[in-house]
């Protein structure tokens, strides 16, 4: 028996596997920083192939991007930033070859703080302080309300950028944050009983989760410099007068002040990372950590 096709079904093959063959590839998008490129990922989902520019483990004041990176930069569609320095000259960089990438300013609409504001004066005059070049403190994300900030930017940039998938994008912000939500109102009630508390820190990387819940940020590390003798023992009289017994550390810092301070106080120096991509997990072990230290 001889199997006949009409002319219709005949035609019908190819169109099929030239749709197939058509399928939108995920938008090329990248993140300054791990913790912005978990929300890009949250948010973006399938839809997008997004590359880090800093690693763990890196030093952001100091991190310069590969030639590798550079390039790859260059064909995204988007890059999200935050705030890092690295990415304001990378930014300048950018822009002398390719017009057409979209910048985003994840921080944008956020209150932010001065960074490394080191005496009562600098902590009483900040607000009076801040003008449109001053030097701010860019680590928003440790703080669940500036997370919504941020994933509210990070979608609607998404939107203008692939409008054909912005009801997934807008599905995925609501998800994150009911998510955080949630994480801020767990994390509010453990710090509660310790309000007005200071947390003693290497690098003042922790001053929004401080601001966030009533807490005080005091920092080993001031200005991107180690400390001077004279700097040491006035945090060491004052973590001492406070009972405080643990200095956090971060990975990516030469720990050695921070161990000093600790030996000094009779107590422990301990990792906290600022940079961990998981964020909403970080801020959940963060404030465990905090509260042990703080018991």
């Amino acid at each position: 028996m001889k199997l006949r096709f009409s002319m219709p079904f005949v035609l019908f093959i190819p169109s099929i596997l030239i749709s197939a063959g058509s399928a939108a590839e995920p938008m090329a998008v990248f993140a300054g920083v791990p913790p912005v490129a978990y929300l890009v990922e949250r948010i973006g989902g399938e839809y997008l192939r997004i590359e880090v520019l800093m690693q763990p483990g890196q030093d952001p004041h100091t991190f310069e991007p590969s030639p590798r990176q550079v390039r790859a930069l260059g064909r995204a569609k988007t890059f999200f930033k935050v705030g890092m320095p690295f990415e304001e000259r990378l930014i300048e960089k950018i822009a002398k070859v390719r017009a057409n990438i979209e910048i985003v300013d994840t921080a944008a609409k956020i209150d932010k703080r001065l960074a490394e504001p080191c005496t009562e004066h600098d902590h009483a005059h900040a607000s009076a302080a801040r003008h449109a070049d001053a030097d701010y403190d860019p680590h928003v994300w440790l703080s669940p309300p500036n997370l919504k900030i941020q994933a509210a930017n990070i979608a609607a940039a998404l939107e203008r950028a692939d409008s054909a998938h912005a009801a997934e994008y807008r599905a995925n912000l609501k998800e994150l944050e009911t998510e955080l939500d949630a994480l801020h109102e767990n994390i509010a009630a453990r710090m509660k009983p310790f309000a007005g508390r200071a947390m003693y820190v290497f690098h003042p990387a922790f001053g929004y989760f401080a601001d966030c819940y009533a807490l005080k940020q005091e920092a080993v590390q001031s200005e991107g410099r180690q400390p001077s003798l004279k700097q040491l023992r006035e945090l060491i009289q004052r973590a001492k007068a406070a009972k405080a017994k643990t200095v956090f550390i971060q990975p990516q810092f030469d720990p050695r002040s921070a161990q000093t301070v600790a030996q000094a106080i009779g107590g422990k120096a301990l990792p906290l990372n600022d940079l961990s991509k998981d964020v909403l997990a970080n801020l959940r072990e963060i404030a465990e950590k905090v509260e042990i230290a703080m018991k």
